[in-house]
């Protein structure tokens, strides 16, 4: 489906063929309000169609294809299958909107194709390393937003940059995460895999 501004205040839509020109001034305020939330969660959401198959994929070693379907269901259908999917799902949406934050559209080295498929344990790691160095980074640069961060040559390492868009430089998160490891000052795959071997009934949720 495409969208098309055509003429001030008016939206083409063309889908299968077929071809219809909306007339924004003739939309009350409250239903616009009802489409831009529509359209929110709808662009957000998408980002995590695929965090089933990427968490599925990252806990069985291949592809969704050469896995038995009664043990990816019954995977999929598990605490711990959930909760991987819901991590990765929550990564991808964090993502867009991240992205959107910055002015960008897409989103990149996020939830879809091409996406680096960490382990639960590392990826959950990698997570929790980021919110650290976002924290630090605000405290060395005083800067607010991530695009304004990386200009700081101590930041700069951490991102990939391109002409629409800024993305976080796994490699060098995972790096830095374990060198905290190697010097002993905090161990973020070792806290990762004790909070994914809790019991979930345990904790009685």
């Amino acid at each position: 489906m495409e969208h098309v501004i055509k003429t001030a205040g008016a939206i083409e839509v063309n889908r299968g063929g077929a071809v219809v020109s909306l007339n924004m001034q003739k939309v009350g305020p409250d239903m616009i309000a009802q489409l831009l939330e529509h359209g929110i969660a709808a662009k957000v959401g998408d980002a995590a169609a695929s965090a089933s198959a990427i968490a599925g994929e990252s806990h069985f070693g291949k592809a969704k294809k050469d896995v038995n379907k009664a043990d990816w269901k019954a995977w999929q259908d598990s605490n711990a299958g959930q909760k991987a999917i819901a991590e990765i799902a929550q990564q991808a949406m964090e993502g867009v909107c991240e992205a959107l934050y910055e002015g960008s559209w897409s989103q990149r080295g996020g939830g879809g194709a091409g996406r680096v498929r960490l382990p639960e344990d590392k990826a959950l790691a990698l997570k929790n390393a980021k919110a650290d160095l976002l924290v630090a980074f605000k405290r060395i640069t005083g800067k607010g937003k991530i695009a304004d961060m990386v200009e700081h040559e101590k930041v700069a390492p951490y991102f990939n940059q391109t002409a629409d868009a800024v993305t976080w430089n796994d490699e060098a998160a995972i790096a830095w995460m374990e060198k905290q490891a190697e010097a002993g000052k905090r161990d973020y795959l070792a806290e990762a895999q004790a909070a994914l071997s809790v019991d979930l009934d345990d904790l009685d949720i």
